[in-house]
Order: C-alpha cells, then sequence, then structure tokens
C-alpha cells in the first residue's frame, strides 16, 4: 500500500489464497480471517485511500469465485472486486460468452456492493485456455479462445457502466484493449 501510495494509485488487486488441501469453507474463513486483519492494521496505520481489489481467479483450486470476492468487499468501503471475465471463463468450463452472462454478473455485483461499485468496476479481460482445473494460458483476440469481449462490451454498454478494463492478452495488450474500445466507440449510441 505504501508504494501504492507513492505511485499515486487508486487501487491493489490481489489474489486471495488457495485452498490447498482444506475444504474450501474453511480456507475462505482463513482467507477472511487474514483479510480482516490486514484491513484493521490498515486503519492503524491510516491508509484509508487506496482500495484493495480481491481478483476473481481462473483456477478451481484458488479462492477467488465471484461470490467468494463479492463477500471478502463486504468487509470494507475500501474494497471492490477486480473481475476477470477470461478467468471466470475457465473456471466455469466455457461461460461468459453470451451477453446474458456479463448481465448475470453485473446484477449480483450490483445487487450485493451497490451502484457505486458496479459503476467503476475493475475488470480484466483475455482470451484463456483452461483445462478442467482450470485456467491454463492466456492468448490473444487472434487467438481461437475465449471469451469473446463483444458480448461483455454490449453488457457494458447496456447496463451503462464505466469500468475500467485491464487487457491481460499474452503480449498484444495494447493492441487488444483498442480493438475493444473501437468496438465500444462503434456501439455506444449515446
Amino acid at each position: 500500500i505504501v508504494a501504492a501510495e507513492q505511485l499515486g494509485a487508486d487501487r491493489v488487486v490481489f489474489h486471495a489464497g488457495g485452498q490447498g488441501k482444506e475444504e474450501r469453507k474453511d480456507a475462505f474463513a482463513q482467507v477472511k480471517k487474514a483479510f480482516v486483519f490486514i484491513l484493521d492494521k490498515l486503519a492503524q496505520m491510516g491508509h484509508d485511500k487506496i482500495k484493495l481489489l480481491p481478483e476473481t481467479m481462473g483456477k478451481k483450486g484458488q479462492i477467488g469465485t465471484l461470490e467468494e470476492v463479492t463477500e471478502l468487499c463486504l468487509l470494507s468501503a475500501l474494497t471492490a472486486p477486480a473481475v476477470d471475465f477470461g478467468h471466470l471463463h475457465a473456471v466455469s468450463g466455457g461461460g461468459y460468452t453470451q451477453k446474458q452472462e456479463y448481465i448475470k454478473a453485473f446484477d449480483y455485483i450490483g445487487d450485493k456492493l451497490g451502484a457505486e461499485v458496479l459503476e467503476s468496476l475493475h475488470v480484466h479481460f483475455s482470451r484463456i485456455e483452461f483445462t478442467k482445473a482450470g485456467e491454463k494460458r492466456h492468448w490473444t483476440f487472434a487467438d481461437p479462445y475465449g471469451p469473446p469481449y463483444e458480448p461483455f462490451i454490449e453488457a457494458v454498454i447496456e447496463r451503462g457502466l464505466s469500468p475500467r478494463v485491464i487487457s491481460e492478452s499474452a503480449g498484444t495488450q495494447d493492441a487488444d484493449a483498442l480493438l475493444m474500445k473501437i468496438y465500444y466507440d462503434k456501439h455506444n449510441r449515446k
């Protein structure tokens, strides 16, 4: 957090942890307990400007379902979700290919965390190859993997959102981010 403050950042994205050999509910309870401890320490140190963003994860053994991330975000106003739709595509076994799936995720976040969090949502987006265990590898928009970005952009436009979208494409972050912007500009008829 100190480095983020010195850099002028307003958000820090983090991975909450892994399940390991524990039951998922027990592992998640430990993550929650550790996060409360961290939040308390940051408050004691006077760090109250930078949001902490737990990220949705791409492997089934990692803590970071949309529901888990949202539950962590309920612990403090200094939190918000980092929603990685490529990761959600991987752990769902190929979901997030239709606009309605994104709208359902947006509605869930809005219902649980409020319109303000939803309107300024932090999103990671890339195409991902996956196995039964989840994420295997990030790819580019030119590669034959999912999810497609077009339904995501259409859902953003339909809901009137202004997310911060970070391309996590493998080596083509700038080009793929530009493709999303061009698609957005072409289809946003405000």
